[in-house]
């Protein structure tokens, strides 16, 4: 059975419109932006988070965040 909740974010994401989220992380993401992240997954909003001391990019649904990793080996608790 299909929860009001689940209701709403459903048509969160079907009408989600707002521009892509663009965070720039150093080494683990602040409390911010760990707050807009989950946010952004959430309601299905389009997100790239910069990874600076890898020099790369990471994006919801595309594998492990580079800063839960440690040299290559997938270190999450999922």
């Amino acid at each position: 059975m299909t929860t009001i909740k689940d209701r709403i974010t459903q048509l969160e994401r079907a009408s989600n419109n707002a521009p892509m989220l663009v965070l720039f992380v150093t080494d683990k993401p602040t409390p911010e932006q760990s707050e807009q992240i989950a946010k952004a997954e959430r309601i299905g909003r389009r997100l790239i988070a910069f990874y600076m001391p890898g020099d790369t990019a990471w994006m919801p649904g595309y594998g492990v965040p580079p800063w839960e990793q440690v040299a290559g080996i997938d270190c999450a608790v999922r």
